[in-house]
Formats: C-alpha cells, sequence, structure tokens
C-alpha cells in the first residue's frame, strides 16, 4: 500500500475529526453531570405518593378505554349481524 500525502491528510483528517466528537461527548455528560447535581430531588414518600397516583390514573383510564371498547364491539357486533 502507498502512503501518498493525500492519504496521510485524510487519516489526520479522520483523527481530528472522531477526536472532536470523542471531546463533544465528554463535554455532553460532563454538563448533564453538572445539570443532574443542580436538581432538587423528591423524598422517597413523595415519589411513593406520585407513583401511586399515577397507577390509580392509569388503571381507571384503562378501565375507561376497556368500558368503551367492549360496548363499540357489541355495536358492531349488531350492526354485522
Amino acid at each position: 500500500m502507498k502512503w501518498s500525502v493525500f492519504r496521510i491528510a485524510r487519516l489526520f483528517l479522520n483523527f481530528c475529526y472522531y477526536g472532536h466528537i470523542m471531546n463533544s461527548i465528554a463535554t455532553f455528560f460532563k454538563g448533564v453531570i453538572s445539570e443532574a447535581k443542580k436538581t432538587t430531588w423528591l423524598s422517597p414518600v413523595e415519589a411513593l405518593g406520585h407513583t401511586a397516583i399515577v397507577i390509580v390514573i392509569s388503571v381507571a383510564v384503562g378501565f375507561y378505554l376497556g368500558l368503551f371498547d367492549g360496548i363499540f364491539s357489541k355495536l358492531l357486533q349488531s350492526l354485522i349481524a
């Protein structure tokens, strides 16, 4: 394999480009860690309360959708028959 000036220049540019990407990734994660330290986290009791609210609402919405699915299914079956 012959090493021309253009091949060496291309390898150098690729190395610089990927080095820039790795530097950008490191900078991104440093920023993420910095912002995570500034965050005020919920207490375990508050987190449990919010989790319970989400579960209750999810079950209610599931029941609501299931109810209307059953009603529309029966209605469609009666229209088809």
